[in-house]
Parts: structure tokens; sequence; C-alpha cells
């Protein structure tokens, strides 16, 4: 299907409303289908702890290798590159806390933040956050105990991390 669209000249990139109600087209997006990220990453614990940005690095990794014929190399001779921009924890996560942190004038204050409304925020709703999720379970996955890196940036990590693992 890419492969086609790429000939064609056809793109998935379109205009998507983030406006609400106005109707406005605000933002270019490519949206991704639901896929079954349970077919590239067995382990539920794990996927407790990976954002949706990591299941499609990881999921694109799986098919990388399985596209690549990976040869039966031992596991210290295999390594990772991974582009990735900055993680930010999914704010439906943060709401009830800012809620309940806020003081009479409408300001968070850290004394409630503290007292009342870290014990809301799900600990492992900060594992979410963690840049290095996808790397740590492409690594796992995949059984790669040689170099692995982590290009932490905006739009060119991706395109580091494939310039060095080419180098």
């Amino acid at each position: 299907d890419f492969w086609t669209a790429l000939v064609k000249s056809r793109s998935a990139v379109g205009l998507v409303n983030l406006a609400g109600d106005s109707g406005e087209a605000r933002q270019l997006a490519a949206p991704v289908p639901p896929f079954n990220i349970r077919s590239y990453v067995p382990d539920r614990k794990m996927l407790r702890i990976m954002s949706r940005t990591a299941q499609f690095g990881i999921a694109a990794a799986r098919m990388a290798v399985t596209d690549s014929g990976e040869a039966n190399v031992h596991a210290s001779r295999k390594g990772a590159f991974i582009g990735t921009g900055q993680a930010l924890c999914p704010g439906e996560f943060l709401f009830d806390a800012v809620r309940a942190s806020r003081d009479d004038r409408g300001e968070i204050s850290t004394r409630l933040l503290g007292s009342h409304g870290l014990s809301l925020i799900p600990p492992l709703s900060m594992m979410l956050a963690v840049p290095n999720g996808g790397l740590f379970a492409t690594s796992v996955l995949h059984s790669i105990s040689g170099t692995n890196t982590n290009f932490l940036s905006s739009g060119e990590a991706a395109l580091a991390a494939i310039g060095e693992a080419y180098w």
C-alpha cells in the first residue's frame, strides 16, 4: 500500500479539524489507523508503560527487522539506533491533580499539589513520558545488547538515527 501510494504521489497527510465547532482546518496530520500493538508486543506489562508514539516506533522496528531477514547474530553484535522527540506525560493523567492543586485565586499552589494533587497522579503515567521507552522495548523484544542509542530531538531525530546506524 505504501509503495503504491508513493508511486502515485498519493499522501495520507491532509487537513484535520482541531477547531471544534468552527469547522476550520487547523493542522496537517496523517492519521494512523488502529492497529493491534499486541501482535508486536506480547508482554502486557510492557504495554502499560508505553506511550502510543513508542508503540508506533516498536511496530516499525519489528517490521524493519522482519523485512531485513535478520540473521542469527549474537545479541552483543546487534544494536539499535532510535530517534525520538520529547515525550510528554498525557494530560488526562494530570487534570485531577491540577484541579486539586488550585488555591482560592485559581493558581497552582505547590503546598496543595504536595498535600492533595500528587496522590491523584497514577504512578505509571510518568513512565509514558520517558523518551527511552521505545529503545528499551525494542532492545528487549529483539535481544539487542550491543550499541543502543536514542537520539532525543524533534524533527531531525529519526534522520540522525538512520545516519548513525549507516555510518
